[in-house]
């Protein structure tokens, strides 16, 4: 029987390796699928589960590493900054597998809406290579506080310009990206343990947060994780009523 490279003859099957790839990313956001263990599903957290609850059925194991060969692309092309055209035609071509294999499998509709959104990625740019990944909730920064203070000195002129002004209205009438949302949730998570385990945060100085966020990296970064997926729902049903405000404020306007 050939192996899975020679069988399709694809240069992005080899996935031994991992060229601008994380190094750090945790094994936590990869799966094993039969006798394959991912190295890119950290690129999508919906395959995360949708493979893992589907492990045990026939052909879940070669589907799982076409999935992991587009994630690999993608990866690839979030760190470039955008598809070559020969990777927009790898991908597409891996898609269409995927998609076949899929309905073999009889997983098409479980796996096609988080499919079709990493093909438009790497095919059109939107949504963002990378909106997907799930690695990014574990970098969890402590800020110092020179950079608090040019972070803060920055978002100074930006509230000032015209254009930075015109970019926040915007967003106030579009959902977030995917993203965006694990962000805000992740955030979320951070101020909810910090009013739990330091309810005076807000009230110290500089040196004494960033020595209790120093203290929040070391001791409760996986509760913020975990807490952060749960809080994903609360973020989404934030973002859609921060949408349906900004639309009924600017039908007021226009009356």
């Amino acid at each position: 029987m050939k192996k899975f490279k020679e069988f399709y003859n694809f240069p992005y099957a080899d996935l031994n390796s991992r060229p601008g790839a994380n190094l750090n990313a945790s094994k936590k956001h990869e799966i094993k699928v039969g006798n394959y263990t991912t190295k890119f599903f950290f690129m999508c957290g919906s395959a995360q589960k949708v493979m893992s609850a589907n492990s045990d059925k026939e052909g879940a194991e070669e589907l799982t590493k076409m999935q992991d060969i587009l994630y690999k692309i993608e990866k690839e092309v979030m760190d470039a900054g955008e598809a070559t055209e020969e990777q927009k035609e790898q991908a597409r071509d891996i898609y269409n597998k995927i998609m076949s294999k899929a309905g073999e499998v009889g997983l098409a509709d479980e796996i096609d809406d988080y499919m079709k959104m990493h093909i438009d990625s790497i095919e059109k740019g939107n949504p963002k290579p990378g909106f997907g990944r799930t690695d990014t909730l574990d970098e969890f920064r402590v800020i110092t506080r020179a950079q608090r203070r040019k972070i803060a000195m920055r978002m100074k002129r930006m509230a000032k310009s015209a254009s930075f002004k015109a970019k926040v209205a915007r967003s106030k009438k579009r959902i977030a990206s995917p993203e965006k949302m694990r962000i805000k949730a992740l955030k979320l998570a951070k101020k909810k343990i910090l009013m739990k385990r330091f309810p005076k945060y807000n009230e110290l100085g500089v040196n004494q947060k960033i020595k209790i966020d120093q203290i929040i990296q070391q001791r409760y970064s996986g509760s913020i994780n975990k807490l952060s997926q749960r809080l994903l729902k609360v973020v989404k049903r934030q973002e859609v009523e921060k949408v349906k405000k900004a639309r009924d404020a600017q039908k007021d306007d226009n009356e």
